[in-house]
């Protein structure tokens, strides 16, 4: 078993330029995955090499495992107290269907 560990900016040169593909990777984590928004290295990851895949149920995908001990990126102090628990939440949803995913909370 290997075992490659890459920023996530290398990782998608590498996939870009076609030296590794997906299809070889069991698992993928992604560490602080709360910046898995927007045009962040692990939203093109998962744009541009997992989600056009998932018609093709020939081919292998990596399993995802997504990490933050931040959920929110914003300060506490500066969400609106009366929704911070739906909030925390959308912010967890939006995560897990970026990375393909579900969240749990313990």
């Amino acid at each position: 078993m290997d075992v490659l560990v890459f920023t996530m900016r290398k990782f998608y040169d590498t996939l870009l330029h076609g030296f590794l593909h997906l299809n070889e990777f069991d698992i993928m984590i992604f560490d602080e995955c709360h910046h898995a928004d927007q045009q962040h290295c692990y939203n093109m990851i998962m744009e541009d090499f997992y989600f056009h895949q998932l018609n093709n149920l020939c081919v292998k995908r990596p399993r995802i495992l997504g990490l933050t001990a931040s959920p929110i990126k914003k300060k506490l102090s500066d969400a609106i107290n009366e929704n911070i628990n739906s909030e925390i939440q959308d912010n967890l949803q939006k995560l897990s269907t970026n990375l393909y995913s579900k969240f749990v909370m313990e």
